[in-house]
């Protein structure tokens, strides 16, 4: 009855202010684009948003990197600060086109750490094609074809088959070969569509996989603009010798009901009000809701398929190929705290009884988690600390409004030096800081900035890991493989990047092809956003006035609508020598993988893996060895001090040379340092361990007083007469 009575009211007064926008219906393009900008532009709104986001990128760890980047990533230099002053000047009609234009200048830097989220009215709509895309391997070249859209799409297909049942039949379209997209070759038009718009890695073949996950047919506009068109035209191999064009129309679906104006303004009022939009909801939970794609990639199916799932967990699956006597540990994302750590155990256990020899980590588009949850699985897995320093080492950027909120973003973690593990006191990590020199953008000046000393966080210790049980399956680098799609993100990217090259190789799966994939994206460091930053004053309650005063007075007004804007915080340096040399942050290296398997899932894919995992098996069972690996050989132990030794790779990657003896791993208690040479551990200062001993003191003295002071008062109320209750009289 409200629609009927909306609709007439529309149909009476004017057809260009509401629309008929029912939850999971599809809609035309043109009534979609003028739904989304249909909320008029308040100048004072955008400067305001403006005015904000100047503030926060100061907390950006990356705003000086980016005047001028490192090859190879020169294409992504800006100057945030001036492009963001450039947009006071410009003339926007509605409030879409703004927040859109905002969201295009954080997406180019192709860092999800970093970007402006449009308002939450925004993140109901969607433009989808009828149809999804899936990329395969023809004599030797990338080929496309017709797929269809993931399960809980489907529905748009079969509308769009409705509105058009003159529309070519399905048989007729799904799996046919697409020859060209709107005039050009797929491979060239897909690959500079996903340059230009998927945000997610630096690196093109991630991109890519990205697009064909989803976001070249599925766009939300969240994070996305419009489409450029209302359809793209798809010209397929009908026959041996005959091609024909289908046009693929783009609609506009919404996921709540929405019928005019009014109702997008509802869902993101200029109340310039701080929304909380759940108590228990962080900024890596929203975080890792942007990364995640479309697509599952991960599932696995039960027994009677070749990789069948023997573990279902919350945190992760375990699969089995026994063929190649292969445990197939999928990860969708490092969260769940001491249940994923027990999770983990347990499947390593199963895969221990399974007699599995070969391990297979699957990261394929794990958007991250908790950073110090990544170290720990890496710790436990690789065994009895063969991975040391198992964490990086971060700076974060100075700023008056980053000092301001210190004690505050820094409070959950305690800072450590980087190899000997001593606790910094108070904010000596961070002051008075050390320089640092930057090119900027347009000329040739260079400038300077302060950032905090090199330091580390997660002093993860393995002896401290399941009660200092060993896990039962200990692969080593011949025996552990590394699955990922170049989307192997913030966190999973640093677990990646961590054990390739000495503990484990990494394939990539999918890409463009004969082109490296990178074996992670946005691996820069520790990421935070304004809702962090605008949920701070409650957590002050405890602070004296004027010590509240400080942050309080840092913290922005609220942005006008309901938004989120997303920064790195904290930058984390390579854990590879070599690498560190030149001092460039781990967000600007690449990492190519050692091998590429070409494979594309499909959107609607149930089981992946059963097409994967026989592929990247055969690099176990080869002769051929990467650069860095080392077989291990009981004869070498007494040619390599402090450590396990074994044969080296030979210049050629076709064996090892038994001739020679090299490192494998470093013993307990020792670490490979820049020399290569396995050397002693260095220990704790005994002098910071005495400090934070006696701070330890000094903050318990006052808290137990206060303690004994509240029992000494119960015991004293417990031990009063009872006639003494009512000496004051009758109630």
């Amino acid at each position: 009855m409200k629609t009927r009575s909306i609709l007439l009211l529309c149909f009476f007064v004017t057809a260009t202010l509401c629309w008929q926008f029912p939850k999971k219906q599809i809609q035309s393009y043109a009534d979609t684009v003028a739904a989304l900008r249909c909320v008029t532009a308040d100048k004072k709104q955008i400067n305001d948003t403006l005015n904000n986001v100047q503030k926060f990128v100061d907390l950006n760890v990356f705003l000086d990197i980016l005047q001028d980047p490192p090859s190879p990533f020169q294409g992504l230099k800006v100057d945030l600060k001036a492009e963001l002053k450039a947009l006071h000047n410009k003339v926007f009609h509605n409030d879409f086109d703004f927040q859109s234009a905002l969201t295009k200048l954080f997406t180019d830097l192709k860092d999800p750490h970093s970007s402006y989220v449009k308002p939450s009215c925004y993140h109901a709509f969607a433009f989808v094609l009828p149809y999804g895309i899936q990329s395969f391997l023809s004599n030797n070249h990338q080929s496309f074809r017709v797929a269809e859209l993931p399960p809980e799409w489907q529905f748009v297909t079969y509308q769009h088959r409705e509105k058009n049942p003159g529309f070519i039949r399905n048989s007729e379209l799904m799996g046919k070969t697409i020859v060209k997209i709107n005039g050009q070759d797929p491979a060239h038009f897909l690959r500079e569509w996903a340059n230009k718009h998927v945000y997610l890695s630096k690196n093109e073949g991630a991109r890519l996989n990205r697009a064909l996950l989803g976001d070249w047919f599925l766009r939300t506009m969240r994070m996305h603009q419009i489409p450029e068109t209302d359809h793209v035209v798809y010209t397929i191999q009908k026959t041996l010798t005959t091609t024909e064009d289908v046009t693929m129309p783009f609609y506009g679906v919404t996921d709540q009901n929405i019928y005019q104006c009014s109702d997008i303004e509802s869902l993101c009022p200029a109340d310039y009000k701080k929304i909380r939009k759940s108590n228990d909801e962080t900024h890596l939970d929203r975080f890792l809701q942007d990364m995640r794609p479309h697509v599952n990639v991960q599932q696995a199916t039960g027994t009677g398929s070749l990789v069948h799932r023997v573990h279902h967990g919350k945190h992760m699956d375990l699969s089995i190929y026994q063929t190649g006597k292969v445990a197939v540990l999928s990860i969708p994302q490092f969260m769940g705290g001491d249940a994923y750590f027990d999770e983990l155990v347990h499947v390593m256990e199963v895969a221990a009884k399974e007699k599995m020899v070969n391990l297979i980590l699957d990261l394929r588009s794990n958007p991250g988690g908790d950073v110090c949850l990544g170290f720990k699985t890496i710790e436990y897995i690789f065994g009895l600390g063969n991975v040391f320093p198992v964490t990086g080492d971060y700076d974060v950027r100075q700023s008056d409004f980053a000092k301001a909120l210190l004690p505050q973003l820094s409070d959950e973690e305690r800072r450590y030096t980087w190899l000997s593990r001593n606790v910094f006191q108070g904010d000596s990590w961070y002051a008075p800081g050390v320089k640092r020199q930057f090119a900027s953008v347009g000329n040739n000046s260079k400038t300077t900035h302060l950032y905090s000393k090199r330091h580390t966080i997660c002093n993860v210790d393995i002896h401290k890991l399941n009660k200092g049980k060993p896990c039962p399956f200990i692969p080593n680098a011949q025996h552990a493989m590394v699955l990922t799609d170049g989307l192997c993100g913030s966190t999973c990217a640093c677990v990646a990047k961590r054990l390739q090259g000495r503990f484990a190789k990494v394939v990539g799966v999918g890409g463009i092809y004969n082109t490296p994939l990178d074996s992670g994206c946005a691996a820069g460091g520790a990421v935070y956003d304004s809702e962090t930053i605008y949920s701070l004053p409650p957590k002050l309650s405890w602070m004296l006035p004027q010590e509240r005063a400080k942050p309080l007075k840092a913290i922005p007004k609220a942005f006008p609508r309901n938004t989120n804007f997303r920064f790195p915080f904290m930058e984390i340096y390579p854990f590879d020598w070599e690498q560190r040399k030149d001092k460039i942050p781990l967000e600007f290296k690449s990492n190519p993988v050692d091998w590429t398997i070409p494979y594309w899932p499909a959107p609607n894919e149930v089981n992946a893996l059963e097409h994967i995992v026989p592929k990247a098996s055969e690099y176990f069972a080869t002769t051929k060895c990467r650069p860095w690996e080392v077989l291990p050989a009981q004869s070498c132990d007494s040619k390599t001090p402090n450590a396990h030794g074994g044969h080296p790779c030979n210049p050629e990657g076709t064996g090892y040379d038994t001739s020679k003896c090299a490192i494998f791993n470093c013993q307990d208690k020792f670490y490979l340092n820049e020399h290569g040479k396995c050397v002693g551990r260095p220990s704790p200062s005994v002098f910071y361990t005495i400090v934070f001993i006696i701070m330890m003191i000094i903050m318990a003295v006052p808290l137990f007083a206060a303690f004994v002071a509240v029992i000494a008062s119960a015991v004293a109320l417990v031990r009063k007469p009872k006639q003494t209750e009512f000496s004051t009289g009758d109630f």
